[in-house]
């Protein structure tokens, strides 16, 4: 029963065995870690940072362009000079959307042969509803873009003074539907008011006589938010 006491050779130490390392560590156990919590940043519209109404005086530049007059089976072109134009536009936000009502007069002259020197003019006086939406590039800033549709009264005239009655001075006057396209940046630069600065592509329906025309506007606007 003491056999296992009696003196005698060790015990060899088994194959994979290692002797001790003092200086070996011990790995670190697993620490569960939660997740970094994800923010989604919800951007202000522009309703929130401007308003829910803008009331907006703007007067703007015509660009020059072309009149096309028809006298019997001949068409005649005429240089338009840049001419001017004057409105206000009323609109409610919705969020970045916009809808309202834009009231606009435009005014140009126009020159060259019709087989004699001739020289005229034409007005516009419309009435359209727009709809839009606004793009806030920061607080201030927002990009703006808009289509509108709506009612148009056009005349013209044309006198051509070396022509024998009737054409030595006649006009047209004609109600159609007219549409735009606008796109413009409006700045914001203290509580209520804001700047608008933009371009409008306009197109207006055929005048008796006067073909249809395109127009190019540019308008500078000063808008108060509400």
């Amino acid at each position: 029963q003491y056999y296992n006491a009696l003196p005698g050779p060790p015990e060899p130490p088994p194959e994979n065995a290692s002797p001790l390392d003092s200086n070996q560590t011990v790995p670190p156990s697993v620490v569960y870690e939660e997740p970094e919590a994800s923010y989604y940043e919800i951007k202000p519209t522009t309703e929130e940072l401007k308003g829910a109404f803008i009331l907006r005086p703007f007067v703007g530049l015509l660009a020059s362009g072309k009149t096309r007059y028809n006298l019997g089976p001949d068409q005649y072109s005429l240089t338009g000079k840049v001419g001017s134009s004057v409105g206000i536009i009323g609109s409610r936000r919705f969020g970045n959307w916009l809808g309202g009502l834009r009231f606009a007069y435009l005014r140009r002259e126009y020159s060259g042969e019709v087989v004699f020197p001739a020289k005229g003019e034409f007005e516009v006086l419309s009435l359209s509803t727009q709809i839009g939406h606004s793009l806030p590039l920061n607080d201030k800033l927002s990009l703006e873009s808009s289509l509108s549709l709506g009612y148009s009264s056009t005349t013209n005239d044309i006198s051509i003074p070396k022509m024998g009655h009737p054409y030595k001075y006649r006009i047209s006057n004609d109600s159609s539907l007219t549409f735009d396209l606008g796109l413009g940046l409006d700045y914001k630069y203290s509580e209520l008011m804001s700047a608008y600065l933009g371009y409008r592509l306009m197109g207006v329906s055929d005048n008796g006589p006067f073909d249809r025309m395109t127009l190019h506007l540019f308008e500078l606007g000063l808008g108060a938010n509400f």
